[in-house]
């Protein structure tokens, strides 16, 4: 029973009658859009079937991608780790699915999809993975940008430097000069534009 529904699913995702595929015909299925054969209407109606199939083949290309770019596997064992670890360790699918927004919340250590330029006539292959990004967090003192406040107050005030390159604006790495000065009070420093808070979703 297995290997007759196996056989089936072959037959409706590449055809019976096909020799030669083509690589809008691969990109077409890897979407999901296989092409109408009398038994995709039986493969549609039970939606988990379908989407096992989808995941097959999109594995079975992954698959062709890495041995075409890495070398070919051994054997059957390393066939079966390789199929582990992209169950495991990968999302293959396309960038709209909703699969690959759960994939990025999941932590998902590797992400591929397959993408088609228009422009170019090409197909292209992307692979995204997750990695640490150190980020530098820091803490000014407050004292000391009320010492530069007080200093760009005697300087534009009572010395009336108007100059727009004065010291006093000059970057600085530690400090943060030239930021701490804008933001200063008016007339001193630039005027700070808010806005109410907006909602920027990350994908």
């Amino acid at each position: 029973l297995y290997a007759q529904v196996l056989l089936s699913c072959y037959g409706v995702t590449l055809g019976v009658e096909s020799t030669i595929v083509s690589p809008s015909y691969v990109y077409r299925a890897y979407c999901g859009d296989v092409p109408w054969t009398p038994g995709l209407d039986w493969l549609t109606t039970n939606v988990q079937l379908f989407q096992l199939v989808l995941k097959a083949f999109r594995f079975s290309f992954k698959l062709l991608f890495d041995q075409a770019s890495l070398g070919p596997l051994e054997g059957p064992e390393e066939l079966l780790g390789w199929l582990e670890e992209c169950e495991r360790d990968w999302y293959v699918g396309l960038v709209s699915d909703s699969g690959w927004q759960d994939a990025v919340l999941q932590e998902k250590p590797f992400l591929f999809s397959l993408g088609h330029d228009l422009t170019m006539g090409t197909y292209t292959g992307r692979v995204l993975t997750l990695r640490e990004l150190p980020v530098q967090v820091g803490r000014l003192n407050a004292e000391g940008v009320r010492g530069q406040w007080a200093n760009l107050s005697w300087e534009l005030l009572y010395a009336t430097n108007d100059d727009e390159e004065r010291y006093s604006i000059q970057a600085h790495p530690v400090l943060l000069r030239n930021l701490t000065v804008q933001a200063a009070d008016p007339p001193l420093g630039y005027p700070i534009h808010s806005s109410r808070p907006l909602h920027l979703p990350c994908f």
